[in-house]
């Protein structure tokens, strides 16, 4: 449904996307996660016809959209983009606004009830509330029947309640309808639960591809697992094919593991209290139902999260382990680690 190869893009004299490849097939939901200023909407701008590229090419529904020999007009490229700030017009009422893109003989009230906004219909935007405003923009964008839907951050701006009941409600319903989308998104929360497939985006260009769990659980590579959530690198000395001494014991890997690092994330750690253990707390941080844990070991800091409201304070002494399961994932060693 939408095939991107080989695509650069630049602001002014800045590379901002440099040889990048995508693809989605028909009712896929997928997502773009990268930090600010990866590129994320400009690559969105790139397909809505809203930023001209330097180089490669854009098909949506197997139609050439974009190459250096073609150019498709934004009106005529059956993609629709749901911007940050909605980007509604504030003198058109919930009804004109949805009709205003809808085909000629299409019932545009279909989408306004189906986002909940039957009884808004008479309503401008300046008397709508944030979530209101946002299940506007995704019934305009909706009517016009588009191929690919893109989406721009459209929850950034709510609050996290109401952007956590919004998410799972038009999210699940996209599901159902098999609406082909795209999600930009810094999010990882938002993003594992959005995506069939989740893209990283970072130096310009795809770093890894894949399911959310694949990514979780397996990253490609020290540079995706590091971004993926609070990860700490635990260095190793290699003592055998599959086998890694460290501050936290031997630790048994893949043999054709790489590397003599492993990335932990903090639910790969256990924490006990112990006198005498192996760690001592550095900090604790109560985040509802779960607390994380800042615990040194030796001369490594390690993140460890746990259920509830541990009995532990600063400075407490702890004997910190690998779950049954350790991480298969070892890579390049960092920066100004220390081995043990």
């Amino acid at each position: 449904m939408l095939k991107i190869q080989s695509l650069s893009a630049s602001h002014g004299k800045q590379p901002v996307l440099r040889d990048l490849d995508l693809v989605m097939t028909a009712g896929e939901c997928a997502s773009l996660l990268g930090p600010s200023g990866a590129g994320k909407s400009t690559l969105l701008r790139c397909v809505a016809g809203l930023h001209r590229p330097d180089a490669g090419t854009i098909v949506v529904d197997d139609q050439t959209v974009w190459s250096s020999q073609c150019d498709v007009a934004p009106v005529n490229r059956r993609v629709a983009m749901v911007f940050q700030s909605y980007a509604l017009w504030p003198h058109l009422t919930v009804a004109k606004q949805v009709a205003l893109v809808a085909p000629r003989g299409t019932d545009a009230n279909h989408w306004i009830d189906r986002l909940g906004l039957g009884e808004l219909r008479q309503r401008v935007p300046g008397q709508l509330s944030g979530g209101e405003q946002a299940r506007l923009a995704l019934a305009r964008a909706l009517a016009g029947q588009p191929k690919v839907l893109l989406l721009d951050e459209p929850f950034r701006h709510l609050d996290p309640g109401l952007a956590s009941d919004l998410r799972t409600e038009v999210f699940g319903w996209f599901r159902k309808q098999s609406i082909t989308a795209l999600l930009v998104t810094h999010d990882q929360n938002e993003a594992f639960q959005f995506s069939d497939t989740v893209h990283v985006l970072g130096e310009r260009t795809i770093q890894a591809s894949g399911s959310p769990r694949s990514l979780e659980n397996k990253p490609p590579s020290a540079q995706v697992a590091r971004f993926l959530g609070r990860r700490t690198a635990l260095v190793g000395r290699s003592t055998g094919p599959g086998r890694l001494e460290t501050c936290l014991g031997v630790i048994e890997v893949s043999p054709e593991t790489r590397g003599t690092t492993l990335w932990l994330r903090p639910e790969d750690l256990t924490v006990g209290p112990s006198d005498p253990g192996n760690g001592r707390v550095e900090e604790v941080r109560f985040e509802g139902p779960t607390t994380l844990l800042r615990v040194r070991v030796s001369d490594q800091l390690f993140s460890a999260r746990v259920t509830g409201d541990p009995p532990f304070t600063v400075g407490d002494p702890v004997q910190v382990q690998l779950r049954t399961t350790p991480p298969t994932f070892a890579d390049e060693e960092p920066s100004g680690a220390t081995r043990p």
